[in-house]
């Protein structure tokens, strides 16, 4: 009898993370990329999601290339403990493995909302990595005739679980010179091994730096525990080969995105 309520006690823990409920993707920024996820406190049941935005043109070689389907391949490196994952598109659910057709035509970004569930069990900061495939095509219509390649990449989530996330701490109002995010244009630009970030956040939070390449990857992320007020980050360049980059700063809702350009060393 007691395996019988022991096994119904778990049924009813799980019922919550099972119950497939759609997710909206809020994130309104106009480049292509991913927030981090809400802090995790261990031990304490998660239920929380972010944004995916897809940039459905790109430049490929100086050309101007159309993502036209993507497809998720694998979802890994997840903080210790017990989780799920849901994918959702225009109110539908999609699979592991599950095409999503684009509509370049239409729409020069396109968004899906990712949803994490469960709990963990150590206290850290993580990088979710999300697999995915891309078919190109050199035409906005994704006319079969015009596909051009398969491109496999990867991006990767900030995730922080922490015992202070929520806390009454974590709450407390910080004084407030300005209310508006800002980042000031990298020194030095061109750069050759090292650049210095400069930004203002109006209170202390989570921002998510990433410089990508011209196809869109990411080449660098780094999740920086911000203070209110100015901020100077230094971040190393010396593995990243000479050219033209983007890059950006995400704070709450809201993406900063310049060009970068390397010479070298």
């Amino acid at each position: 009898m007691k395996k019988f309520f022991l096994a119904v006690s778990v049924l009813f823990s799980l019922n919550d993370f099972v119950a497939a409920q759609p997710c909206t993707p809020v994130d309104t920024t106009t480049v292509g990329g991913v927030l981090p996820l809400p802090c995790a406190k261990p031990g304490v049941n998660y239920n929380e999601t972010t944004t995916v935005s897809i940039k459905t043109s790109t430049s490929l070689s100086l050309v101007t290339v159309y993502v036209c389907q993507v497809t998720l391949t694998n979802v890994e490196q997840l903080p210790p403990g017990s989780w799920m994952w849901e994918l959702w598109k225009d109110g539908t659910q999609i699979g592991l493995g599950q095409p999503i057709s684009l509509n370049p035509q239409n729409n020069t970004i396109e968004r899906a909302c990712l949803r994490f569930m469960g709990n963990g069990t150590v206290e850290d900061t993580f990088n979710v990595k999300v697999s995915a495939s891309a078919r190109v095509h050199a035409s906005s219509s994704c006319n079969p005739n015009t596909f051009l390649l398969q491109i496999d990449t990867a991006f990767y989530i900030p995730f922080v679980v922490s015992a202070a996330c929520g806390s009454v701490s974590e709450e407390v109002a910080e004084p407030e010179i300005s209310n508006v995010f800002s980042v000031e244009q990298i020194q030095p630009n061109p750069a050759t091994d090292q650049i210095l970030l400069n930004f203002f956040t109006p209170r202390s939070g989570l921002v998510n730096f990433k410089i990508s390449n011209l196809a869109g990857a990411v080449v660098e992320q780094k999740l920086i525990a911000a203070h209110a007020g100015q901020n100077q980050i230094p971040v190393n360049l010396r593995h990243l080969p000479r050219g033209l980059y983007t890059y950006s700063l995400t704070y709450r809702d809201k993406t900063i995105t310049r060009r970068l350009m390397i010479w070298g060393y």
